[in-house]
């Protein structure tokens, strides 16, 4: 039985500029942690990063794709609500 639970969405978007279309792996949170009491915590995080690069020999800077993911953490125990 899993201890946890990640809820992921995500899409991939272009005509981003590609000069600065370099840096992946960013995470990000723009919420403070929202407490519900007995029902847990909530916080939800943002991960960017650029489609393609190092694929085939793609050298940074030459893709305008993004991949961008909203997730959270969730424990998989009822007893113990996140």
């Amino acid at each position: 039985k899993p201890d946890g639970i990640c809820c992921v969405v995500g899409s991939c978007a272009a005509g981003f500029d590609k000069e600065t279309n370099l840096i992946g792996d960013i995470i990000y949170t723009n919420s403070e942690v929202r407490d519900f009491g007995e029902n847990g915590q909530l916080q939800y995080f943002w991960e960017a990063f650029p489609v393609g690069i190092g694929r085939d020999g793609k050298e940074p800077g030459t893709s305008d794709v993004k991949t961008t993911y909203m997730f959270t953490y969730l424990d998989a125990d009822e007893k113990r609500p996140s």
